[in-house]
């Protein structure tokens, strides 16, 4: 299954966030809790669904749980290649 290249969740803090640390962002802010090192990679689930499947990154904040939900629609059919017969 192909989730790893849907979901955003953690690509964030390495790729745009990667040289700042949580004391560059305001305390509780969800930047905060993703830089903290203990949330640089979150805990993910995917589950299949009727239309493909759909996944969930979670880390901790704080006395929360933030979750970032996506879905992942598989095709149907497979693309029918067009050419003119000449």
């Amino acid at each position: 299954m192909a989730i790893g290249s849907c979901d955003s969740s953690c690509h964030v803090s390495f790729l745009h966030l990667g040289g700042m640390g949580p004391e560059l962002f305001e305390p509780g802010s969800i930047n905060y809790y993703r830089q903290l090192p203990e949330n640089l990679a979150p805990k993910s689930e995917a589950m299949e669904t009727a239309y493909g499947a759909m996944y969930c990154a979670m880390r901790p904040a704080g006395e929360n749980t933030y979750h970032r939900i996506g879905q992942f629609a598989q095709a149907r059919r497979p693309p029918i290649p067009y050419c003119e017969i000449a």
